[in-house]
């Protein structure tokens, strides 16, 4: 389903076809609002969802964020047989002749000990969606533009995102903020469950959970 889609399943759901009481800006920053709460779920709990995966050069000062990070999920150094933990950098021992795990300090990642020149971490992180990073649009025009892309999670939050915009809408006029949590609890209830069914990411550093949705267990 694309967002454009969405944006006439909800006109229609709430009765405005002609987009004339929800516009489709509104909607977008509802979309934009049910997208993220589900990445940050999917994320907290290290779903293939929203896992990408990339080669970082780190060298003795650490190496920025990837694009859209929003946390850490495995890593090894290129070349290396075993995952690197995440850990803080206090926990690590004074000393060690080998890379012992990778550390967050200053907005960058590190990997302990520091080292001399740099090396290729092959990095497993979540990452925010392309359309959860997407500025907000300006106006209608700009907004039916930016909708029309594909929803992200590969089509298994559709439903749930056009009842999730649908009730965003009809909760604006007379606002309640016992609905709009419940609104957040049922998106983060559904990647709950999807979390608990895929695996952090096919041929992943670390174990793999029951089921990846490819059809191999």
């Amino acid at each position: 389903m694309t967002g454009s889609e969405l944006s006439v399943a909800v006109a229609f759901g709430v009765r405005d076809t002609p987009e004339t009481t929800y516009t489709p800006r509104e909607k977008f920053v509802y979309l934009q609002e049910g997208v993220k709460v589900l990445a940050n779920e999917l994320a907290r709990r290290k779903s293939a969802q929203v896992a990408q995966r990339t080669v970082l050069q780190v060298g003795p000062e650490g190496v920025a964020f990837p694009e859209g990070w929003l946390g850490f999920i495995s890593a090894r150094v290129v070349g290396g047989a075993a995952p690197l933990p995440l850990m803080s950098r206090h926990d690590f021992p004074l000393s060690g002749g080998h890379y012992l795990g990778c550390f967050i300090e200053a907005s960058k990642l590190h990997l302990y000990p520091e080292p001399e020149t740099s090396e290729d971490l092959d990095l497993i992180y979540a990452a925010m969606p392309a359309l959860g990073r997407a500025a907000i649009p300006a106006d209608d025009d700009s907004a039916r533009a930016a909708l029309a892309v594909e929803l992200p999670f590969a089509g298994l939050f559709d439903l749930v995102l056009v009842e999730f915009v649908k009730m965003r809408c009809l909760n604006r006029n007379e606002y309640d903020t016992k609905m709009e949590l419940g609104l957040y609890r049922l998106l983060q209830s559904q990647a709950a469950d999807v979390a608990a069914m895929d695996s952090v990411v096919p041929e992943a550093h670390g174990d793999r959970a029951n089921y990846d949705f490819s059809g191999g267990w």
